[in-house]
Formats: C-alpha cells, sequence, structure tokens
C-alpha cells in the first residue's frame, strides 16, 4: 500500500511545479496588459482633443463661409480690371463697372466695309457682349462661391486675409463665336454672290463690275477674326476688307455679254388678244471697250460697261395705231357665165381665207388655208381640167380664188415662195397673173416679207371675187404688174414683171416675177403633165427709206397691169422648160362651158 502512495504521491509532484509555472505566466501577462494600457492613453486623449478642435473650427469657418455666400455682396478684395467690388451689390457692382472699359462696350458695334459698297455692322448684343457690366458682376460675385465646398472655403478664406483676386475681364468676357459666325457667313454668301455672279450689278444704263469678281471670295473666318479683335481692342472704327487678290486675274466677259444680250423684238399681232404683242428693246455692249477698262482697272476698282441699246422696229404702241390701217393691194375678178356650183365653191374659198393674218415672216399657203376639198365641207362639183378634157371634180373653181390672191400679193410686194401657172390659160385674168393649186400639190404659198402684220380680206359680191390685202403703208410705194406675151403653134407663153415706184411715181425697181407657159386647148386630149413651178423671181428692191410722216395720198395698188404688149418677133425657139398648160382658144376668150384651169 505505501509502495502504491509512495509511487503515487511521486507521480504528482511534478504536476504542482508545472502549476506554478502556468500561474507565473499569467501574472506577467496581466501585468504587461495593466502598464500598456495606461501608457496609450496618454498619447492617444491630446490627439483627439486636437481633431475635435480642428472639426469644430472648421466646422464654425463652413458653416460662416455659407452664411456668408447667401448675402448679397461681392467678397471682400475681389476686382474687376483693376476696379475693387469688395463688399459692394450687384447693382452697386454695375454701376462702378459702367464707369470702365468693361462696361463701355453696351450699346458699340463694329462696321466692316466690303467690295461694291456692301456693309455689315456687328452690334455687340448681337455677339454676347451688350451686357459686359453685368457679366463682368456676375463673375466677381462668384468668386468663391461658384466652385466646390472646400475650394469656395479657400476663396473666402483667402479674402479675409487681405488677398486680392483681379479678375481679367478680357479673359473672361465670352464672344458667342457661334452667333458671329452665322451674321458673318450671311453677308460673306451674299457678297460672293456679287462677285461670281457674271450678271453683277445690273442698272438701267450699263453694268457696274469690281475687279476680281469672278475669281476673288470673302474669306468669312478672316473676317470673324477681325470682327473679334476689334471688339476686344475696342477699336469700333470701320474695317475695309478687301478680298485677297488671286495671282491671275481673269474675267469671262463673253459670258456676260451673253448673259445680258437681247436681240430686238418687234410688236406682232396677237390673235388671242387682237392686238399688239409686246415689243423688246435689244441690249449689247462694246466687248473691246469692256476688255480695255476692265485691263486698266486696278483690283477692287469698279468698272463701269455702258448698254447699247437698239430699238425695235415695231413697238407695241405704234403697231397698234397702225394695225392694218392700210389696204395695200386689192384685186376683183368676175365669176360671170360660172356657174352656181362654181360660184358657191369660190365663195367658200373667200371665206376660208378672209381674216387670215400673217404677222412679219409668217408663210401663206393656200392648201393649208382651205384644207382638202371635200362634199362634207360644203364644195360641190363643178367644172374642172383633168387629164386634158373638160370634166366636172368637187372643188372646181377654187383656183379663182388663188389666182385674185396671187395678184394681189405681188400688188403689196410680197414675196411669192411657190406658184404655179395653169395647164391652160384662164379668162379672168392676164396671162402670168393666175396660180393653180391641188390638194397635196400643187400649192401657192407668199411669204409677209413686209414690217407689219397683213390681213387678208375676201368675199363674193353677186358675181364678183374680190381680194384685199390690208397692213401698214410705211412709205407710198406701191407695184404695177406688167407681161410680154407671145405664142407659137403649141403653147402661149407670158413673162410678168414687177414694177415697184416710190410715192411721187418714181420707178424705182422693175424685176423679172415669173415666166409661164400654157398649152393650145386641143379637144379630146388624153394627157396632162404636172404643172412646174415658177422660176423664182429675183429678189425685191429694198424700199426706200421710210419717210418720218405717212404720206398724204398713196397712188392705188389695185390699178390693172398695163395692155400686155405685143411681142415683135416669134421666139427663136422654144423655151427650155416645160410648159404647164395651154389653150387652144386665145386667151382673152372664154371657154363656152365649165372651169377654166386645172382644179382639185
Amino acid at each position: 500500500m505505501r509502495e502504491r502512495g509512495k509511487m503515487s504521491g511521486s507521480h504528482l509532484q511534478p504536476k504542482r511545479k508545472k502549476d506554478k509555472t502556468a500561474v507565473a505566466q499569467l501574472e506577467h501577462r496581466s501585468r504587461s496588459r495593466k502598464y500598456g494600457s495606461a501608457g496609450v492613453r496618454k498619447w492617444l486623449v491630446p490627439i483627439i482633443i486636437a481633431v475635435a478642435a480642428v472639426a469644430v473650427c472648421a466646422t464654425v469657418i463652413c458653416l460662416f463661409s455659407l452664411r456668408a455666400a447667401k448675402s448679397e455682396v461681392i467678397y471682400p478684395h475681389v476686382r474687376i480690371d483693376g476696379t475693387d467690388l469688395g463688399g459692394l451689390t450687384r447693382q452697386e457692382a454695375e454701376e462702378a463697372l459702367s464707369k470702365t472699359d468693361v462696361g463701355a462696350g453696351a450699346g458699340k458695334s463694329v462696321t466692316m466695309d466690303f467690295p461694291m459698297d456692301y456693309k455689315l455692322t456687328v452690334t455687340a448684343e448681337q455677339i454676347g457682349l451688350g451686357n459686359e457690366a453685368e457679366k463682368a458682376v456676375d463673375a466677381a460675385y462668384g468668386y468663391g462661391r461658384s466652385s466646390g465646398l472646400v475650394q469656395n472655403v479657400l476663396d473666402y478664406l483667402l479674402c479675409l486675409t487681405g488677398k486680392e483676386k483681379d479678375i481679367s475681364w478680357q479673359d473672361n468676357s465670352s464672344i458667342d463665336d457661334k452667333a458671329l459666325a452665322q451674321i458673318v457667313g450671311q453677308m460673306a454668301d451674299e457678297v460672293n454672290a456679287k462677285l461670281l455672279n457674271n450678271e453683277a450689278d445690273i442698272g438701267k444704263d450699263g453694268i457696274t463690275l469690281v475687279k476680281g469678281m469672278g475669281s476673288a471670295t470673302v474669306d468669312a473666318q478672316a473676317v470673324c477674326t477681325l470682327i473679334r479683335q476689334a471688339f476686344e481692342n475696342k477699336d469700333y472704327d470701320n474695317i475695309e476688307y478687301t478680298p485677297e487678290s488671286p495671282s491671275s486675274e481673269t474675267f469671262d466677259l463673253q459670258a456676260l455679254y451673253d448673259s445680258i444680250y437681247k436681240e430686238p423684238v418687234d410688236a406682232a399681232y396677237d390673235a388671242s388678244t387682237g392686238k399688239a404683242s409686246k415689243s423688246q428693246r435689244g441690249v449689247s455692249f462694246d466687248m473691246d471697250a469692256a476688255r480695255k477698262a476692265w485691263d486698266a482697272a486696278k483690283y477692287g476698282q469698279k468698272v463701269f460697261i455702258p448698254f447699247i441699246f437698239k430699238d425695235p422696229k415695231v413697238t407695241t404702241d405704234h403697231l397698234n395705231e397702225v394695225l392694218f390701217a392700210d389696204k395695200l393691194s386689192s384685186k376683183s375678178t368676175s365669176l360671170s357665165g360660172s356657174s352656181s356650183n362654181r360660184i358657191a365653191n369660190v365663195t367658200l374659198a373667200a371665206k376660208s381665207m378672209n381674216g387670215t393674218i400673217l404677222n412679219p415672216g409668217d408663210t401663206f399657203s393656200y392648201n393649208k388655208c382651205l384644207g382638202q376639198r371635200t362634199a362634207a365641207k360644203g364644195y360641190k362639183e363643178a367644172g374642172v381640167y383633168e387629164g386634158g378634157k373638160h370634166t366636172t371634180g368637187i372643188g372646181g373653181g377654187i383656183c379663182q380664188g388663188s389666182s385674185t390672191l396671187y395678184y394681189c400679193a405681188m400688188c403689196a410686194n410680197l414675196k411669192i415662195t411657190e406658184r404655179y401657172a395653169h395647164y391652160f390659160t384662164c379668162n379672168y385674168l392676164p396671162w402670168g397673173m393666175d396660180a393653180t393649186v391641188s390638194w397635196g400639190s400643187p400649192d401657192f404659198c407668199f411669204v409677209n416679207n413686209r414690217d407689219y402684220p397683213v390681213k387678208i380680206v375676201a368675199y363674193v359680191s353677186g358675181s364678183t371675187l374680190t381680194v384685199e390685202l390690208w397692213g401698214t403703208d410705211v412709205d407710198g410705194s406701191y407695184v404695177k404688174m406688167t407681161s410680154s406675151t407671145w405664142q407659137d403653134s403649141e403653147y402661149y407663153y407670158a413673162q410678168t414683171y414687177r414694177n415697184v415706184y416710190s410715192s411721187d411715181g418714181t420707178l424705182l425697181s422693175s424685176t423679172k416675177e415669173a415666166y409661164s407657159s400654157y398649152h393650145r386647148y386641143e379637144a379630146g386630149a388624153t394627157t396632162t403633165p404636172k404643172p412646174t413651178a415658177t422660176p423664182k423671181p429675183t429678189a425685191a428692191p429694198t424700199a426706200t427709206p421710210k419717210p418720218t410722216v405717212k404720206p398724204t395720198a398713196t397712188p392705188k395698188a389695185t390699178a390693172e397691169p398695163t395692155a400686155t404688149p405685143k411681142a415683135t418677133a416669134e421666139p427663136t425657139a422654144v423655151p427650155t422648160e416645160v410648159p404647164t398648160a395651154g389653150p387652144t382658144e386665145s386667151a382673152t376668150e372664154k371657154p363656152t362651158t365649165g372651169e377654166p384651169s386645172s382644179t382639185p
């Protein structure tokens, strides 16, 4: 038992030693904690107190700054371009600045002089500079108020410490560049359009050009810079702007000439109104003189090119006064012995011609005027020559209308462009004075080569067809038609002459008008060659100078041609031209029946 106890005691002894060591360690740790906490407390407390004090001070300063920011006065020692505005209200500050250059721009403007007397005036208000004093006060009042909280506090403290803040307003003023560019751009476009426009400045008497046109243009950006600098330097005098001269100076004067050139336009009869149309003066200029003036001018200098005007021959007012005032010619042919159907056809033809008006240069076509002769239009069967025989056909007799009109046109001194002699002679006009027609061809045509409109008046009265040409008699000249005739065993021949006389009866010219040949009529003939065209007559002479006043009397243009002279001898040979037609009877004899000429 003892041994066990001894053993047991000996076993427990080490445990007691171990416990003493652990206790000692615990005591040491406890002492260390006790003395360490006391050291920290010694230095931490002052720091906390200092931080708290700073926080309190900062809070007080911020609160004071925020309170000051709500005041209506500018912070102390704030200046605008040297003018102290500290402690002033907005209104007081504006009044102070109005006496300085900062407020002097209100109501000011800058004027730019361009070529061709164009001017551009830009006001300070248009580009945002009209309220500079107000904007400057805003900047001064905003110092210490318009940034973040910390920066605002710092700026405020600097002001309180007497640190001056001088704001240079020129550096902070804001010209509205977008508005300025828009204003200048509009003017540049307008000036450039004139500089590049070939028509330039066209006045009543001529054209004004500026040297450099067609090649130089306004530099809008450069103009904006000049205007900006003028406002910034407070220089409000006019600025003259001239586009830079190109290295080579060219201008297309020919294009300018083409753009303004106008031919004179005579008044003419307007069928829609029954009056004269509007006349127009011709316009041009001396190209050589314009080129010399242009080459001699300096860049930017104005060059004036005078117009050359050409009046029309016929003005509107004058034409309305003289329109169809004079009977130019008149001819009546007999319908005696004609059938009622033939008279009806001639009457229809006269109605178709009547009232036809030809302006100068217009061509009259008998076939186009009458159209195709049909029963539906009222044309009747009447005597015609067809295939070398006397027969009947629709429209027989209408050649009397074309022949009478042909005679009238020659007596009115109009230009004949297409005329054919009949195959046989006709009894209502002397040889060579007739004009045959047929639908399609042949036709009778003439041109109104006079200076005024011509109107055809045609009518049948009783047994007479009358054709008149009305127009404007400008010089009193008139025409007499004469002819030479002869015959052989196969043909009759005629050579007509157009004789033009002045108003006092002086012969101005005598020209061959037409050569005609006619078959002798042979009963039973079976062939009818196509009529051949009359050789073109020589040109009618130019009329003598027109008198400024209308002659007191005009010789009648309706006089019958002089008696046909008898040929002194037969021609040695038949004319080379193919004859067109020829009757068997004498030219002065009347056919016993029917239509004496070829008709449709």
